[in-house]
């Protein structure tokens, strides 16, 4: 069994920073002006919406990728919940891809940032992918039977030749 870390990239920890400032400062502030002059309605619907925020966030963190992890016979993508695993004889192929490979994206659900970039995307040319990503590049396109993913490994280069290895292996 291989790992292989997953860092944020720059932009990804400036927009995590941003969107906790943006968030939290104004709802702390609003809340300590203004909580005890609110009737007992105002303060419930204050603290739903707090909560709301905070499983929010919550969920966004513990969907992030934290590693990638290979096996003798799967790919791991390792999360704090919810880790997705892939079928090392599933993969039709993987290759580094630059962002004009991938060319114009759209997020349909998923983080464009905030703790990563993960989630369901489409892109102009290779359409529709799931992305578990903490950079933007280098990533990994894996051709899987069924669909494709993107990852980015800190070290994509080594994470390749193992997993070409692994498929060249006799027992795969």
């Amino acid at each position: 069994m291989k790992t292989y870390a997953c860092t944020l990239d720059q932009l990804s920890k400036w927009i995590t920073i941003s969107v906790f400032i943006a968030l939290l400062i104004p709802v702390i502030t609003i809340a300590n002006i203004t909580f005890h002059q609110q009737s007992l309605a105002e303060r419930i619907a204050l603290i739903s919406t707090n909560a709301i925020v905070f499983i929010g966030l919550s969920v966004a963190y513990l969907w992030k990728p934290l590693q990638i992890i290979l096996t003798t016979d799967q790919l791991i993508v390792k999360r704090k919940i919810g880790d997705k695993a892939f079928s090392i004889a599933s993969i039709q192929s993987a290759a580094i891809i630059t962002k004009k490979q991938l060319g114009m994206g759209i997020r349909l659900f998923g983080s464009g940032g905030f703790f990563g970039y993960y989630g369901l995307f489409k892109y102009k040319n290779i359409g529709n992918v799931n992305v578990y990503c903490t950079q933007r590049e280098p990533v990994i396109l894996i051709e899987l039977t069924k669909g494709k993913i993107l990852i980015s490994p800190d070290e994509p280069t080594l994470f390749l030749n193992d997993l070409n290895a692994l498929k060249k292996a006799p027992n795969q």
